[in-house]
């Protein structure tokens, strides 16, 4: 991660050059469009786009929040492009920008209990080259072609994978444990509202909870923050969590960004539950 004096440009062939209102709900469709293109010409492996997911949303998710404070008749533009060997993105908006000091740094004693920040280590982590102008109002992302899957921990396999919910979350209490189960493939700006409030209520109610993630295939920054809150709370209760069953695609975004100082992971909702008695 690093900032650069040299006006940021593509390489190689134009794929999308797209411009957009600052209004998340357009977001997902172009990081969805982005990702498709690079699985068709070959530098995302179909199975495996996650991370490069998150890349696109978390830098459209910058661009229209902090860049341009959601002013809808400020436009973000995504511009992407590839050689032989590497595909690339800018990412710009028409914000005022921002300046190296008001990175997070991961050395900083209080990060690990701070929400928000996170999504830029992933993303330096996954890339091979993050850049960001001198003014801070636009971002060059690059990554080598990729051939195979990226292998990552995980837990086991998602259940019922042709069942689906039309609520995000589901939360109960049983014998001084609250048990919640976040239902939706997704977590992203339409339901991580409701899933917070869940869980917040949960840590509020008990001290003790285990989540249920096995049907989580991919979370945003956004998630991250959540967890972050959700733990500090059960740490001021004295309290214990276990995220259970948590698929490979999501524990290498947790650990990636250190959330495993924070949460404890258990292989499923009923080892949580026996983890969690024998500390009592």
């Amino acid at each position: 991660m690093r900032f650069s004096d040299d006006p940021l440009k593509p390489f190689g062939q134009e794929i999308l050059n797209i411009s957009i209102p600052s209004e998340l709900t357009f977001k997902t469709p172009l990081v969805f469009r982005a990702c498709k293109e690079l699985v068709q010409r070959g530098y995302l492996p179909e199975a495996d786009t996650t991370r490069a997911e998150f890349c696109f949303e978390e830098a459209l998710t910058n661009a229209m929040v902090h860049g341009n404070k959601l002013d809808y008749g400020k436009m973000v533009s995504l511009k992407l492009f590839a050689d032989g060997e590497r595909w690339g993105a800018i990412v710009a908006d028409q914000g005022d920008g921002f300046g190296p000091e008001q990175l997070p740094r991961s050395d900083d004693p209080d990060f690990q209990f701070r929400e928000k920040g996170r999504g830029m280590l992933l993303m330096d982590d996954y890339l091979d080259d993050l850049v960001y102008s001198r003014k801070g109002s636009a971002l060059l992302m690059v990554r080598r072609r990729e051939t195979a899957p990226a292998q990552t921990e995980g837990g086991a396999p998602a259940e019922d994978e042709d069942w689906e919910s039309t609520e995000p979350v589901t939360f109960w209490k049983q014998e001084g444990i609250a048990f919640v189960q976040i239902l939706a493939r997704r977590i992203g700006d339409d339901n991580v509202g409701l899933i917070r409030e869940t869980l917040k209520s949960a840590a509020d109610e008990t001290g003790l909870v285990v989540v249920d993630m096995a049907r989580v295939e991919y979370l945003s920054s956004t998630m991250l923050g959540v967890f972050v809150a959700i733990a500090n709370i059960i740490r001021l209760r004295k309290g214990d969590c276990r995220l259970a069953a948590v698929q490979p695609a999501v524990m290498g975004i947790l650990k990636t960004v250190g959330l495993q100082k924070l949460l404890k992971f258990s292989a499923d909702r009923e080892t949580a539950v026996q983890e969690l008695k024998a500390t009592q």
